[in-house]
């Protein structure tokens, strides 16, 4: 239940942006952002360059890494599956009560956003989260 918890805060996709955001999250809750960013960037192998440019810019690459990074931290709190299956009810039923009405208009949105295999479908679920809501999307 606790990972679920994190995943509220940790609503669509980098501990990046969670690390850089003090004063809305406890300690303990950034520790745990901070040990999956780095979880996903060894099992992804993408560059924190790459993840730092992409948060500044808030303008998404391709980089194959950094799809596989967006599947990790999907995968790490149980919203996407090994086959890149995202559970709809942990997506929208873990967020915060101000994110519920966004996170389930981005799984109406974006529910058949598809992709070659679970790195594409995460990059591809994200770019659509960014546009159903610029002002509500962040990525973990």
């Amino acid at each position: 239940m606790f990972f679920k918890s994190v995943f509220s805060l940790l609503v669509l996709n980098s501990a990046t942006f969670l690390l850089h955001c003090s004063a809305e999250i406890d300690e303990n809750m950034k520790a745990i952002a901070k040990m999956i960013h780095d979880q996903c960037i060894d099992d992804s192998g993408v560059s924190t360059d790459v993840i730092d440019r992409i948060f500044s810019t808030k303008t998404f690459e391709p980089d194959e890494k950094f799809k596989c990074y967006l599947a990790c931290t999907l995968q790490q709190v149980s919203a996407m599956d090994e086959e890149g299956n995202v559970d709809s009810d942990v997506f929208v039923g873990t967020v915060p009560e101000d994110y519920k009405a966004y996170a389930q208009n981005v799984i109406d949105t974006c529910k058949k956003i598809t992709g070659a295999n679970p790195c594409d479908k995460a990059y591809n679920l994200n770019v659509c989260a960014q546009k159903t809501d610029p002002d509500k999307y962040m990525f973990i």
